[in-house]
């Protein structure tokens, strides 16, 4: 799989990174001076027929949740959906290797969240300065 994933990488130049939706909600103000108790849940999700690809273009549209709670109460949530494509010159070659599960896998869970995760990370410290929150960053991606 090493390989294959390898090769699905090397096949791909990253093209556009943008955000189609973005949604932010303060559920409540959290106490001053709590912050080294928030607890951060985050999701990535992608529609089924996702990567759409089309000529020589790949592109992928996950869905990023992130809830920040204290003491189990939610106080601020976040959705954003974002567009990332990705130009190719071997076209078939990236549709075989992306119909293999471990690679894709792989490829959505790890590649493209350390890929959008500094992007989110900068997006999310914006929101909480919008909303009058206290900045908060998102965690290293392990």
């Amino acid at each position: 799989m090493n390989e294959q994933f390898q090769e699905l990488v090397k096949s791909l130049s990253l093209a556009e990174i943008r955000f189609l939706e973005s949604h932010e909600k303060v559920l409540e103000m959290p106490e001053a001076n709590t912050q080294s108790q928030v607890e951060i849940k985050t999701e990535q999700a992608f529609p089924t027929e996702d990567p759409l690809i089309e000529n020589d273009t790949v592109l992928f549209r996950p869905r990023y949740t992130f809830t920040f709670s204290i003491n189990e109460k939610d106080f601020f949530s976040a959705q954003y959906i974002i567009v990332i494509a990705f130009k190719t010159e071997k076209t078939e070659k990236v549709k075989e290797l992306l119909a293999v599960p471990e690679v894709k896998d792989f490829f959505l869970k790890k590649q493209l969240n350390r890929t959008l995760w500094s992007v989110l990370r900068g997006t999310v410290l914006d929101a909480f300065n919008r909303h009058s929150l206290q900045p908060l960053p998102l965690p290293w991606i392990i």
